[in-house]
């Protein structure tokens, strides 16, 4: 149990659920999905975007540190920082073999990572991070994870994509982003996290959030199901279909709710298990293709 809670807490295993969402998304491109610069740069990056928002906590928001979600960092500060330097050097590396293409692409969203902890927007002489401005947080979030997973593997690729097979690939990962970010809007409500930010569980409650989060992922498989019928891409269509209703399952059981590791481990472990559907169902039609 401890070796699990090191990868959750050290953000290894959030990180693994972006690579294997970039590998997904090459074989949803129709590519052959390979080991490359990209995956590296998202690896380290996703480590070192979520190690640094427990760094700002850890350096300058102190006295959010009493939080149970803050306690392994609190136990295990200089493996903390460690593996923080670690996500740091590699994205360094690994951003160093990126084309200049991908480079502009990547610039953007490191700001917005940075000023998603760091404020950045002044009103009334108060200072506000991009996390606090009202309902931004959820979609902030489910886009910077549908053009990282989706955008970069495109122009990495250096070669032509239909702009509507790119658009609803778009769409379909930020629908099951936004699904499985919601839970976590509500959990943060219910233990008084949110420091005044306005969500969506704010808005209409916790019952409708989940129902929402409901209707999100069945809109997510309705437009998954048209994408890939329409273009006989039927091989990924039971990963999909699977992967969601894992998630449903996730996002309904209540009695989940308790596990100490349901938000970082379990619901985060949605995304890892969708993109190793996918690449499972691909080499399974590979094979029964070779034969």
């Amino acid at each position: 149990m401890k070796f699990i809670g090191f990868l959750i807490n050290s953000n290894i295993y959030v990180a693994l659920g972006a690579v294997f969402l970039t590998l997904e998304s090459q074989v949803l491109l129709g590519m052959v999905p390979q080991i490359n610069p990209l995956l590296f740069v998202l690896f380290f990056g996703v480590m070192l975007d979520y190690n640094f928002h427990r760094l700002v906590t850890l350096l300058w928001r102190k006295e959010d540190l009493a939080n149970e979600k803050y306690r392994w960092v609190r136990e295990n500060r200089d493996l903390f920082y460690t593996m923080t330097i670690l996500a740091f050097l590699g994205f360094i590396w690994s951003v160093s073999m990126l084309n200049v293409i991908a480079l502009l692409v990547v610039a953007p969203f490191a700001l917005i990572t940075f000023f998603y902890s760091i404020p950045v927007v002044k009103i009334n002489k108060k200072s506000y991070r991009l996390r606090d401005i009202p309902l931004l947080k959820l979609f902030l979030v489910a886009i910077v994870w549908s053009v990282l997973t989706v955008l970069l593997p495109v122009v990495q690729a250096n070669q032509s994509f239909e702009v509507l097979q790119i658009g609803l690939i778009l769409l379909e990962r930020f629908l099951f982003a936004f699904a499985i970010t919601l839970p976590f809007d509500i959990r943060d409500m219910q233990n008084d996290r949110l420091d005044g930010v306005i969500t969506i569980p704010m808005r209409i409650g916790v019952e409708r959030s989940t129902q929402l989060t409901n209707v999100i992922l069945v809109l997510f498989v309705f437009v998954a199901l048209v994408h890939y019928g329409f273009n006989s891409i039927f091989f990924v269509i039971p990963a999909l279909i699977l992967s969601s209703l894992v998630t449903l399952f996730f996002v309904n059981l209540k009695s989940l709710r308790s596990s100490k590791f349901y938000y970082n481990g379990i619901l985060d472990g949605s995304i890892l298990i969708q993109g190793a559907l996918v690449m499972i169902s691909y080499y399974i039609w590979f094979l029964l293709l070779c034969h």
